[in-house]
């Protein structure tokens, strides 16, 4: 079963949009690096590694454009133990693989329409220091398939996991 490690942010300027959440919720920076196309600013709650990311002007990627334009919720990441294998699994519940073939991590459309992506066990850095940071405790999604997304997200997530994490997804049709 496997659990929400990221979520991520397409946003127009990542230093400031950083800062805010640095200032005001003490996020703390793990990693701004430059990927493919874009450049990401991982921060972390602790938790759940909170990324900012910035597509390059005039990039016609499949990734820079399966969300759509402008600033939004981008996608968010499934820590899984295999990922072949899960890969194997959403594939078989119709999901389409966004991101090129043995790229990782595996980024996919969900049931509903939302990005989402696989990601190993590891992959993200936990935030260390004594400071208080403020938890992402809520993930709200717009989805064209509401059952469809709820059964989806049940089976790869778990309820009991969601209950144990204190933590929520929810659904919204669009």
């Amino acid at each position: 079963m496997g659990r929400i490690v990221h979520l991520s942010l397409k946003v127009e300027e990542v230093e400031k949009t950083g800062e805010f959440y640095k200032s005001v919720f003490g996020f703390q920076d793990a990693e701004t690096k430059k990927t493919r196309d874009h450049v990401s600013r991982h921060m972390t709650d602790g938790e759940i590694d909170f990324t900012l990311m910035k597509y390059d002007a005039g990039t016609q990627s499949a990734e820079s454009k399966a969300a759509g334009d402008g600033p939004c919720i981008h996608h968010f990441a499934i820590e899984v133990e295999d990922v072949a294998a899960a890969t194997a699994q959403i594939k078989s519940h119709g999901c389409e693989i966004i991101s090129d073939p043995g790229v990782m991590p595996v980024k996919f459309r969900a049931p509903g329409g939302t990005l989402a992506e696989l990601v190993p066990v590891g992959r993200y850095i936990r935030a260390t220091g004594q400071h208080k940071i403020d938890r992402i405790v809520h993930l709200a999604l717009k989805v064209d398939e509401i059952e469809r997304t709820g059964d989806f997200t049940r089976r790869s997530l778990g309820s009991e996991t969601q209950r144990r994490r204190k933590r929520a997804i929810t659904c919204h049709a669009t």
